[in-house]
């Protein structure tokens, strides 16, 4: 097992999972438990897609490899998909790491971090895929990180990338960020909500400009950067406002692109568009199933 020590200061201690689940530290250990790559040979790998999932979410995880994870190849480039998860305690914690050993060897796409599952450990995520990403497929051009409840066109999103780097003069973007832009949100400092951030852990009242979690495309160039500025970096519990924060102190600022679909209306004949790159709110094996299953029909509602 491979493991990092982060730390921040004079400070040094080992936390347990528990430790890591109640607070945040700038002091924390990582194992990757399971570093599983693509069983086939990739010659030309444009994308890695960093999927955030649940541990206990197997069903969900085959949905995903069963529709938009089922393929590879798109337009000439090839994409793989890892899935970052973290750990459950308590009594069914055996079972559960039998049965994600059992997947990481059927699948060779389970990369898991020594930290219990949480809303508030959503970020060490984020850093555990910065790792992952930097030390073991540092090939790549871009970085896609989505939430398990996202539907990705990746047709859609392989030609956006081509067609703004061609735009753009280049073979490939760089210092590259994009999504669904968020500007002005605020730190929330009631203690009784879950979005509560100390101010000791962020000073300001408006968190830096990033892209909502759920989906985001960066550049490689950037990635060990970013790593970089995550061990000094306050972890806070919100994963995609601590992006925009590493993305602040090295100078790229994110860029707004309407294709990445926070919120949409059923009604909204938007699933054959070929600006719509993500969706988000499927929830369950069967939302995601049945909207590939249309998609893979050409219908255009949802």
């Amino acid at each position: 097992m491979l493991s990092s020590r982060y730390r921040c200061g004079r400070t040094e201690k080992k936390l347990t999972t528990k430790d890591i689940s109640i607070k945040f530290y700038n002091i924390f250990t990582i194992t990757k438990l399971y570093v599983h790559l693509q069983k086939t040979k990739i010659t030309t790998c444009l994308f890695v897609s960093l999927i955030s999932s649940h541990v206990s979410n197997f069903e969900q995880r085959n949905a995903i490899r069963e529709t938009w994870g089922s393929q590879h190849l798109f337009l000439g480039r090839n994409v793989r998909y890892v899935f970052i998860l973290a750990k459950v305690e308590g009594k069914n914690e055996a079972m559960i790491q039998e049965l994600v050993a059992k997947e990481a060897q059927k699948y060779g796409d389970i990369v898991q971090g020594n930290f219990q599952e949480s809303f508030k450990n959503l970020t060490l995520k984020v850093v555990l895929g910065l790792k992952w990403t930097t030390e073991f497929c540092s090939d790549v051009a871009y970085l896609y990180k989505g939430d398990e409840d996202m539907f990705v066109a990746w047709r859609n999103v392989i030609r956006f990338l081509l067609e703004t780097s061609d735009k753009a003069g280049k073979e490939k973007m760089s210092r590259f960020f994009v999504g669904s832009k968020m500007a002005g949100s605020r730190r929330i400092a009631n203690p009784k909500s879950r979005y509560y951030v100390n101010e000791s852990y962020f000073a300001g009242d408006f968190y830096p400009m990033y892209c909502s979690g759920g989906s985001y495309v960066i550049s490689n160039d950037i990635l060990p950067e970013l790593f970089k500025k995550s061990f000094s970096t306050p972890l806070i519990p919100i994963d995609d406002a601590f992006q925009g924060m590493l993305t602040e102190q090295i100078g790229v600022h994110p860029i707004h692109y309407e294709g990445f679909k926070v919120s949409f209306k059923k009604q909204d004949c938007i699933l054959q568009n070929p600006d719509t790159l993500t969706l988000h709110g499927f929830k369950t094996p069967i939302s995601l199933k049945d909207t590939w299953s249309k998609y893979q029909n050409k219908e255009t509602c949802l």
